[in-house]
């Protein structure tokens, strides 16, 4: 700061610059500020919206500092975040070294695409329509699942931290690269037989069916065993699935018309496996089903306390239902 103050021929000024550049701005009007920052923005509009926004207290002292240290052309455009009174240094520094304000958000293995983007939106992270929309954005599909028809299964279930001023896309691009990043090469590696698809849409039947991580390799020998036997998969997800697809909703029960939807979705009426995945799997169901054990079970049912029964012949299921799922 000495040249600073040693530009102006008073000494009463340059103490009066020297305190409002290191003095927290008291003037400050809100606990939390959001601003955008443009590509191409020059000082004085940076220092114009700062100013307007409470977060400095001079613009034209700020454009100054900014020349003066060769900061002008140096501020990173994006958006940030200003939660506290700060200096016009410390101020300065966020914009140059581009401290970019960010929202952190997890997302569970198991979520649909669709609730992950009404969660999204709910944190004002875009417009859920919007999200819907790039869901069958084939550009986003990836290149190597030809048979996929929307993104369900490829945004990874995962923490980001997304900045405040990405749009839908890049936050669905963000999503989808996670997945190239950590899933793909998985499968890659394996050189499975199924397509990716098919096992991306596996790997959700067992994400969807399990309550604990251990049992998954078990739930999806079973699922491979009726494969092989042509029996019908009966998972009820599926039956959920196929009813939001019909209704854009799940009423929360399972009924003897939701087992009856003609739909491809729906395994109590269709064999096989169903054309896409119900639901974004993470990373341990994939290995479920890129190695599963070898087993003779056939069927599972819930024990009401996150874990499953396993047989291999219907006469031990029956009997493990009645035991489980009397209440039912």
């Amino acid at each position: 700061m000495v040249l600073l103050a040693g530009a102006f021929p008073s000494a009463r000024w340059a103490h009066w610059i020297r305190l409002t550049v290191s003095t927290p701005y008291q003037g400050y009007l809100a606990p939390d500020r959001r601003l955008l920052i443009l590509q191409g923005m020059r000082a004085p509009a940076i220092a114009e919206l700062l100013e307007e926004q409470g977060v400095i207290a001079e613009q034209e002292l700020f454009v100054y500092y900014l020349r003066l240290n060769r900061m002008a052309h140096q501020v990173k455009a994006g958006a940030y975040n200003f939660s506290e009174p700060l200096t016009m240094q410390e101020v300065a520094k966020i914009l140059v070294e581009g401290r970019i304000a960010t929202l952190k958000m997890t997302f569970p293995e198991g979520w649909t695409a669709s609730r992950c983007f009404r969660h999204l939106a709910a944190e004002g992270l875009g417009n859920y329509e919007e999200y819907m929309r790039l869901f069958e954005d084939r550009s986003l599909i990836p290149e190597y699942a030809e048979e996929s028809q929307t993104l369900e299964g490829y945004l990874f279930p995962d923490t980001y931290s997304f900045p405040l001023d990405y749009d839908e896309r890049q936050i669905v691009r963000t999503m989808r690269q996670r997945f190239d990043d950590l899933v793909w090469p998985e499968i890659t590696a394996a050189a499975p037989k199924l397509s990716l698809q098919e096992i991306v849409t596996l790997a959700s039947l067992v994400e969807k069916e399990s309550g604990v991580r251990e049992e998954q390799p078990l739930i999806a020998s079973v699922f491979y065993n009726r494969l092989a036997k042509g029996m019908k998969l009966q998972c009820d997800p599926t039956v959920i699935y196929a009813e939001w697809l019909a209704k854009g909703r799940w009423d929360g029960k399972v009924n003897v018309s939701d087992l009856r939807r003609e739909s491809p979705y729906n395994t109590y009426a269709s064999p096989g496996l169903p054309p896409g995945p119900i639901c974004n799997p993470g990373l341990s169901a994939v290995r479920a089903v890129l190695q599963p054990p070898r087993t003779r079970y056939l069927y599972f049912v819930s024990m009401n306390n996150g874990r499953h029964l396993f047989s291999a012949d219907l006469e031990t299921h029956n009997r493990a239902v009645q035991q489980y799922q009397r209440w039912q």
